[in-house]
């Protein structure tokens, strides 16, 4: 799952605190990379345990993941090569892919059925019916 994102983004803060990379994208890296990979991690599995379907990730989640590493190195990468602005283009790409991966196949699980209006029986009805 998104387990390497919080220790990758350790040790990239400890490198920004000695000058060694820069400190936002070290930030990002710990911060929206792990954050992002866990919550990719977790909601499927929720979602699939509710529903009462086995615990297996998908060709679209396992894609997912992809995306979103790729995110995260492609932002990393950003805050390495500042005027490289295609690379913020395509770390939000990434995200877009991941989470609408996630989303896309999943929508039947996540959305409630509809809501069928009840009509009364005659039980129901405040008065009776005239003749």
């Amino acid at each position: 799952g998104g387990d390497g994102g919080g220790p990758l983004g350790v040790l990239a803060v400890a490198r920004a605190a000695v000058g060694q990379a820069p400190m936002p994208a070290a930030l990002h890296l710990g911060l929206a990379g792990a954050v992002g990979l866990m919550t990719l991690a977790v909601r499927p599995r929720a979602r699939l345990g509710q529903a009462g379907r086995p615990l297996r990730a998908t060709g679209a989640v396992t894609t997912g993941y992809l995306a979103l590493l790729g995110a995260v190195a492609a932002r990393f990468a950003f805050g390495l090569l500042p005027g490289q602005i295609w690379l913020l283009h395509l770390a939000a790409g990434g995200w877009i892919a991941a989470f609408g991966g996630f989303a896309a196949p999943y929508w039947p699980l996540l959305s409630p059925p509809p809501a069928t209006a009840k009509r009364p029986g005659r039980a129901g009805r405040r008065h009776p019916r005239r003749v």
